[in-house]
C-alpha cells in the first residue's frame, strides 16, 4: 500500500477516535457540571394587575405578574415535576379558556410537545404532550402574563412538568413555574435565559439527560429509603 493510502485511511480513522472521545466526555460530566444553585431568591415575581389596551389589536389587556414557588435547585424541583421530558413543540394552538379548579378559569396557551426522550414519569417516545401556558388573545380580550416566554413551533426543550390525569379537573400540564419548568435545547446544547434556571449554559443534549436521569434516581431511592425510616 502506498504512502498515500495510508495517510487517506489514517485521516478519517482519527476523526471517528476523536469523535468518539468527544461523545465519552460529553456523557461523562460531573453532577456539578450541569447543575447549578439558584441565588436565594424567594418566588419569580410579585402579583400585579392591571388593563391595558394592546397596542397590536387594540383590544383590552389584562396584564399580570403571579408569584410562582421558586425552586433553589434541581432536586426542589424534582420533588416538584411529576413529568420530565425533551421534546420538539409541533403545534401551537389558539388560546382557549380552561378550567383549573372548582371556581377558577383562565386564558392560555397550549402547545403540543412531540416527546424525543422520557426521564421521569408516564410518557413514551413518541407521545404528544400537552403543556399549558397561562395568556394569550381570546374573543375580546388578550390576557398577558408578565416573565412568560411562550413556546414556538420547532424549539427543543427540556420540560419540569406537573401532569393532571388524575383528578377532577383534568387540563394539560404545566411547567413547574415560568422561567425554572422548561430551558431550551439549540443546536444540541442548552441555552440559558435566565438566572433562575438550575442548569448550566451549553450542557450537550445527552449529558443533560443522563445527569437528570442519574439525579431522579437517586432521589427517588433516598425518598423510598426516608419513608421507610419514618414507618
Amino acid at each position: 500500500m502506498s504512502m498515500n493510502k495510508k495517510t487517506n485511511l489514517l485521516i478519517p480513522a482519527l476523526a471517528l477516535i476523536a469523535i468518539v472521545i468527544i461523545a465519552l466526555v460529553g456523557n461523562k460530566m460531573q453532577p456539578k457540571d450541569v447543575f447549578i444553585n439558584v441565588s436565594d431568591n424567594t418566588s419569580i415575581s410579585n402579583s400585579n394587575n392591571s388593563t391595558l389596551s394592546s397596542p397590536n389589536t387594540g383590544l383590552p389587556q389584562l396584564v399580570s405578574s403571579g408569584s410562582y414557588s421558586y425552586y433553589d435547585n434541581f432536586d426542589e424541583a424534582d420533588r416538584r415535576a411529576n413529568l420530565i421530558i425533551v421534546g420538539e413543540v409541533v403545534k401551537v394552538n389558539e388560546p382557549e379558556e380552561i378550567r383549573v379548579g372548582a371556581y377558577t378559569t383562565d386564558i392560555y396557551t397550549v402547545s403540543e410537545f412531540k416527546v424525543d426522550k422520557v426521564i421521569k414519569g408516564d410518557a413514551s417516545v413518541g407521545d404528544i404532550v400537552k403543556v399549558k401556558q397561562i395568556g394569550g388573545e381570546y374573543k375580546v380580550i388578550e390576557r398577558v402574563e408578565g416573565g412568560i416566554d411562550y413556546y414556538k413551533l420547532g424549539e427543543r426543550h427540556i420540560l419540569f412538568l406537573k401532569s393532571y390525569k388524575d383528578g377532577k379537573y383534568k387540563s394539560p400540564c404545566s411547567p413547574i413555574n415560568p422561567l425554572q419548568g422548561n430551558m431550551k435545547i439549540l443546536n444540541g446544547k442548552t441555552k440559558k435565559t435566565n438566572n433562575f434556571q438550575f442548569i448550566n449554559d451549553n450542557i450537550p443534549e445527552d449529558a443533560l439527560v443522563t445527569a437528570v436521569k442519574e439525579k431522579v434516581e437517586k432521589n427517588k431511592v433516598k425518598n423510598e429509603q426516608q419513608k421507610a425510616e419514618n414507618k
